[in-house]
């Protein structure tokens, strides 16, 4: 008897949002096999996969089933499986061994770099406005063409990228970019006519002024701007800032989940996650 039990393959339990539908065991193996198929999923088209997750969330069984036959139609055999493991994903102790998480995600998103701290997003957003603020403050016309508001737009993950927080200054007197973890943000506009614009105010800086809750550290002086690492903002000290590699191997669909990321926030879309 006891060489029966031993010759059964170890199984993992799969756990279901619903309660309604009871737990499911599946074959270690298979369940590892799966995973590490979701794993380069997630990888190679991050977009599709938030688009499967969403199907699962939400309960639209057929549609996530014809979503699977899409996105793997070489393993059709394998979609109620797929879909198994993947609904069990979703949730934080769906698949109760969680298989020790074999998947070296922090090797993976190397290049991410802290895309997913919600505490430098929020800090990201309260800098260009303290800046803005102070920029309108000194007199800066908002009707100015130096000072157009680009606060809603996105990062370019194409440009520049960080690991913690850059700060461009423009003529070594307006800051109008960050470098982020999102791409360079250009959250003000800024021309040549900025020289003319009002960036001193009883004798003290624009740049003094929209910069006060900021530790600075220059890095780069050039003749059209200035570069400074942040070192710590509004008493928090920040990441040693650097800046991460280039994308070049990066997809389309890289640089879009990248940009989804940051307009929403989305600690939910962070790979950890599911795995």
């Amino acid at each position: 008897m006891h060489k029966i039990i031993d010759d059964l393959p170890e199984t993992v339990v799969l756990k279901n949002q619903s309660t309604n539908v009871p737990e499911e065991r599946m074959a270690f193996e298979v369940v590892e096999a799966i995973l590490r198929i979701l794993h380069e999923f997630v990888q190679q088209r991050p977009l599709d996969f938030f688009h499967l997750a969403g199907l699962c969330k939400k309960g639209f069984d057929r549609a996530a089933e014809k979503a699977v036959r899409k996105y793997f139609p070489d393993v059709t055999d394998a979609v109620p499986a797929i879909l198994a493991v993947f609904r069990a994903a979703l949730i934080s102790d769906g698949i109760a061994t969680r298989l020790g998480s074999p998947y070296d995600l922090e090797a993976s998103y190397q290049n991410t770099g802290l895309l997913y701290d919600q505490r430098l997003y929020q800090i990201v957003h309260r800098i260009a406005d303290c800046i803005y603020q102070t920029s309108v403050d000194f007199g800066n016309s908002e009707r100015c063409v130096w000072m157009h508001d680009r606060r809603d737009d996105s990062p370019y993950p194409k440009d520049e990228r960080a690991q913690g927080l850059f700060l461009n200054v423009y003529c070594q007197e307006f800051p109008n970019k960050l470098i982020t973890p999102w791409g360079t943000w250009r959250f003000v506009e800024s021309t040549e006519s900025t020289k003319s614009s009002y960036l001193h105010k009883d004798k003290v800086s624009l740049l003094e002024v929209a910069t006060a809750d900021l530790v600075l550290e220059p890095v780069s002086i050039q003749r059209n701007n200035t570069i400074y690492a942040i070192k710590s903002a509004f008493g928090d000290a920040l990441p040693r800032a650097k800046i991460l590699p280039d994308l070049k191997e990066a997809g389309e669909s890289q640089y879009r989940y990248i940009s989804a990321v940051w307009k929403h926030g989305a600690k939910w879309l962070d790979p950890a996650c599911y795995f």
